[in-house]
């Protein structure tokens, strides 16, 4: 113990001397020893005290509490992904202008697009308060009460021992149906068997001035006077009454076609004996045009008249 407070006691001697003596140089050459005077200075600064060094490390007399240290705050440098932003992209492959170009056609595009979805959704929306207006001029209960569907089923008790196949037929389809009835005008049986759905006056007088022996049930419709296209209130309303005589004729037991005019036989369907199989009870024309089609055994009006059977399960027997 002696020994080593004799090298502290040392060492702080030498120190005094050496600081001694740098002071007093400082006077001749202040510029390369204030250099030295400032390492040393440095040097000392960092030499623990004597009394840590005379405590003894394995019993502290004043035990001392653990510094706490605080966390290191590393800075968080937030990564540049503009780069892959696609005007930034677009802009370093084409350049400034045709940039512009792909900004302009894009916002274009997305216009005319808009506008096709709102004249779509507008001509949706007015298809379905023209159907709701005038759908109880062609509704269920409509048919099932006038006479001239009364007549027609005792004229198809008496004079149809086939199925028949009804039409719709207003002036605006009168060539169409007039070149349906001049091609299956070669088919023995066919006329005989085609009831026509007149919706008019025009349609009803034309078709029996040239075609007498075709039976019509006359059913004025003023809502389908006019000339319709696909997807129109008149063209939904149509299939409504469609649906609607469909489900009249089996609430009366009756088997039948329900055809559309434009199209071009090759050969006579009733030769095909379709009728005879007693598993369904209405034969409808289909909108694909073979077996292997994605609309295959689709019907046209077919949402319409399953919403009405299924909305309706007491009217069908």
């Amino acid at each position: 113990m002696t020994s080593s407070v004799w090298q502290i006691l040392q060492m702080s001697t030498t120190t005094t001397t050496m600081l001694e003596k740098r002071k007093t140089s400082l006077k001749s050459s202040p510029s390369h020893l204030q250099q030295e005077m400032n390492n040393n200075n440095n040097e000392i600064s960092y030499m623990p005290p004597a009394e840590n060094l005379l405590s003894s490390p394995s019993k502290p007399d004043h035990p001392q509490s653990p510094m706490k240290r605080s966390p290191s705050k590393r800075s968080y440098k937030k990564p540049n992904y503009s780069i892959l932003w696609p005007s930034r992209f677009l802009n370093a492959i084409f350049g400034p202008k045709i940039y512009k170009l792909i900004i302009y056609g894009t916002w274009l595009f997305w216009f005319v697009c808009g506008v096709f979805v709102l004249r779509k959704t507008g001509r949706a929306t007015k298809a379905v308060y023209y159907v709701k207006e005038h759908a109880h001029t062609v509704s269920l209960s409509s048919i099932e009460e006038s006479d001239r569907f009364k007549d027609l089923i005792k004229v198809l008790d008496k004079n149809f021992t086939r199925p028949p196949a009804f039409l719709l037929l207003n002036q605006y389809a009168l060539n169409m149906t007039f070149n349906f009835l001049c091609n299956t005008a070669i088919y023995p049986g066919v006329h005989e068997r085609l009831v026509f759905v007149t919706l008019d006056s025009k349609a009803r007088d034309v078709l029996a001035e040239h075609w007498p022996n075709i039976q019509q049930l006359y059913w004025p419709t003023p809502s389908l006077y006019k000339p319709f296209s696909f997807a129109e209130g008149p063209y939904q309303l149509i299939y409504l009454l469609r649906s609607n005589l469909a489900i009249a004729l089996i609430r009366n037991n009756k088997s039948f076609w329900m055809m559309q005019q434009d199209t071009f036989w090759r050969e006579s369907l009733f030769d095909k004996n379709l009728e005879d199989d007693p598993s369904f009870d209405a034969l409808f024309d289909q909108i694909g045009d073979d077996e292997d089609s994605l609309r295959a055994e689709w019907v046209n009006g077919k949402c319409i008249f399953l919403f009405i059977v299924y909305s309706y399960p007491s009217r069908i027997p």
